[in-house]
């Protein structure tokens, strides 16, 4: 044992982990797995008890399972199997709930396929020999993924999505590799529901809603050397891109779905100011009808500012130079609304051939889509993260 691991080994055993490990037809590979855990992990950690749960395999894994339990050659491992299958999302939920709170502070989570470095487990671990700060959630991101095209392909898209709509604290948000709180880990477990295929894609959107501290430590990421996957085959690619792309909507509008409706009622708040004003402007004080919509559109857009930062987030500045800065993004967000506004009226109407009323409802759709999520990463900064 090197010094390194001692040294990491006696600052983290103030704090016990439990290592989750979930498992279903990977007889081969749990049994290289549990092995290399044994060793690379146990006999330096002596803080750490590793979990199997079973999710009703029929290859012979429920077999492998039972000779480590009755051979003991594996210290502090604890086994659950399932005579049915739940699935995967349903499985890790269950696993991540199971752990009990009261004697593990930390519970580390590793699929139970072979595809991560054992080696690369202990990096996450030696993150809380670090106490300041102390993170909540340690992702291992994958930087070298030997993984087929359309597996790359669906990755790259779903990450993109959920990047676009959540603004997540780290890159790899299908990583499987994780060393969470453990009271952390079960309040999101808890609230993960509508994934079919991929548990973290959710847990990933819902983590994001919370002001954790989150650090993403780089590990490789092998081919599988033994069986086959067991949810990402080529003929289930449509399904699970259409599966998750409902679940991450879902999670979207359950986190977003209130304060959506808040910028919504003040958005048609400020059309009514624009119509008004712009009438009152013409017709009582005799300005140019162009001058007065530009300044009624100028003070619906403040009114805005005013009303969002109030009412649809809550918002308080520090200072009255911030608040400047905030109104004039605004500003630049309520542009770049009207630019999407205009061009894809344009596009949908002379290019696609769609009646032009019907296009400018689409390109509403889309610019208010625009300026929610540029007016909560950009100019309130709901999405920073510390």
């Amino acid at each position: 044992m090197s010094d390194e691991m001692v040294n990491m080994g006696e600052v983290s055993r103030k704090k016990r982990i439990a290592f989750v490990i979930p498992v279903y037809n990977e007889a081969k590979a749990i049994e290289k797995l549990l092995i290399e855990v044994n060793e690379k992990i146990l006999n330096n950690y002596d803080n750490i008890d590793v979990y199997v749960f079973e999710d009703g395999s029929l290859d012979g894994t429920k077999e492998v399972l039972k000779k480590f339990l009755e051979s003991q050659t594996i210290p502090r491992l604890y086994v659950s199997m399932t005579p049915n299958r739940k699935g995967y999302p349903q499985a890790v939920r269950d696993a991540i709930l199971s752990v009990d709170c009261s004697k593990y502070a930390y519970t580390l989570f590793l699929d139970g396929d072979g595809q991560y470095y054992i080696e690369d487990v202990s990096k996450l671990i030696s993150m809380l020999s670090r106490e300041n700060p102390e993170y909540d959630i340690i992702v291992g991101m994958r930087t070298k993924r030997a993984e087929s095209i359309y597996r790359k392909m669906l990755t790259r898209g779903l990450r993109m999505l959920e990047r676009l709509l959540f603004n997540p604290p780290i890159k790899d948000v299908t990583s499987a590799l994780r060393l969470m709180k453990t009271d952390v880990a079960q309040s999101i477990a808890s609230e993960v529901k509508h994934s079919k295929y991929n548990f973290w894609l959710e847990f990933t959107a819902r983590m994001s809603a919370r002001n954790l501290r989150v650090l993403e430590v780089p590990v490789d990421y092998k081919k599988r050397e033994e069986g086959e996957s067991q949810v990402y085959n080529l003929r289930k690619i449509p399904k699970i891109i259409w599966a998750e792309f409902k679940a991450i909507a879902k999670a979207w509008f359950e986190l977003h779905g209130k304060t959506v409706s808040k910028f919504a009622f003040v958005g048609a708040t400020g059309a009514i100011i624009i119509l008004f004003l712009t009438w009152l402007l013409t017709e009582h004080m005799g300005l140019w009808y162009m001058l007065s919509a530009t300044a009624a559109i100028e003070l619906s857009i403040l009114w805005a500012f005013a009303l969002n930062t109030k009412i649809t987030f809550s918002y308080h500045f520090v200072n009255s130079i911030d608040v400047i800065k905030a109104a004039a993004k605004y500003h630049a967000t309520a542009l770049g609304g009207l630019v999407i506004n205009l061009v894809a009226l344009y596009i949908l109407t002379e290019y696609m051939n769609i009646y032009y009323l019907i296009s400018e409802f689409a390109a509403i759709i889309l610019a208010f889509g625009f300026n929610y999520l540029a007016s909560i990463r950009y100019v309130w900064e709901i999405a920073k993260w510390n």
